[in-house]
C-alpha cells in the first residue's frame, strides 16, 4: 500500500488521499484474515518510518466501522503510542495476576482501547510468544481487532515474539529506505513464518501516490499470496530516529 506525502496537511483533497489511504488498508486486511477477530502487527525496518502514527489511523479507521478495537503499545523501547498520547506507562499484565480490562485506557472518544506500554525499566520477559499467545486469547474474545504498534523488525525483542503469535504483519516503508533495508527486513519475517505481510510505502510523493492508488488497489484484491502491498500519503510521521537501539538499524 501507499500513504502520500503532503508539504501542507490541510492542502486540498490531501486529508480525503489520507483517509482513503487507511480505509483501503482496512480493506485489504479484512479480506485477507479469517472470520473472527483480526490481530495484526505494525513493524519497521528502522524507527522514523511512521509505524505509530499509522497504527492509530488505521485503529481509528477499524472504529469507524462500529468495531471494539484494541491497540497495543508493544514497542519496549520508544513507547510510541503512550507517548503520542500522553498516557502513563503501566504495570505488564503479566505482574500480580492484572487483567487485560483493568490496563487498557479509553481513547478516541471511547472507540478505542489502548494497552500503554509497561513501566518497567525491562519488558523483555512481557513479549515471550507464551504470554503474548495468553494476551491474545483474552483480546480476541473481547474485542473485534487487535492492533499491535511493536519495534522495528531488525533488532527489537517484541517484533520478533510477536510475529508467530499475529495473524498479519504490516511492514512499514518510508520514502528513502535504502533497498537493502528493505530486503533484510522481508528476509526477517520470512525467517519469522510471518503468515501474511502487508508492505505499505509511506510518504509516497504526490505524483507516486496518484499513479499507483488505483493498480495497488486492483491487484491488492486480486492478490492471495502470502505478501501485498499499499501506499500511504507523504504526511504520515513519527518523532525523528532516536538514538540507541533503534538508531543503530540504519
Amino acid at each position: 500500500g501507499m500513504i502520500p506525502e503532503f508539504s501542507d496537511p490541510a492542502e486540498n483533497g490531501a486529508k480525503t488521499d489520507l483517509l482513503d489511504s487507511f480505509h483501503l488498508l482496512r480493506v485489504i486486511l479484512d479480506a485477507r484474515s479469517q472470520p473472527g477477530c483480526l490481530v495484526a502487527g505494525v513493524t519497521s525496518p528502522v524507527s522514523g518510518d511512521g509505524k505509530t502514527t499509522v497504527s492509530l489511523l488505521l485503529a481509528r479507521s477499524f472504529a469507524m466501522t462500529r468495531r471494539r478495537v484494541l491497540l497495543i503499545d508493544a514497542d519496549l523501547v520508544g513507547r510510541g503510542l503512550t507517548r503520542m498520547l500522553n498516557i502513563e506507562p503501566r504495570e505488564r499484565a503479566s505482574d500480580h495476576g492484572a487483567k487485560l480490562g483493568d490496563l487498557v485506557v479509553a481513547i478516541e472518544g471511547g472507540r478505542i482501547d489502548l494497552l500503554p506500554a509497561s513501566n518497567a525499566e525491562t519488558a523483555s520477559d512481557s513479549f515471550c510468544r507464551h504470554v503474548l499467545q495468553e494476551l491474545l486469547k483474552t483480546a480476541r474474545q473481547e474485542y473485534d481487532v487487535v492492533l499491535l504498534d511493536t519495534g522495528p523488525i531488525l533488532g527489537s525483542i517484541e517484533a520478533a515474539a510477536m510475529v508467530p503469535v499475529v495473524d498479519q504483519m504490516l511492514l512499514i516503508v518510508s520514502r528513502g529506505l535504502e533497498s537493502r533495508m528493505l530486503r533484510m527486513s522481508t528476509n526477517r519475517l520470512r525467517e519469522l513464518q510471518a503468515s501474511s505481510v502487508g508492505i505499505v510505502f509511506n510518504r509516497a510523493s504526490t505524483v507516486d501516490f496518484h499513479r499507483s492508488y488505483s493498480p495497488v488497489s486492483s491487484a491488492s484484491r486480486r492478490n492471495s499470496n502470502r505478501t501485498f502491498g499499499t501506499v500511504l500519503p507523504p504526511m504520515v510521521q513519527d518523532e525523528p530516529a532516536r538514538s540507541g537501539r533503534e538508531g543503530a538499524h540504519g
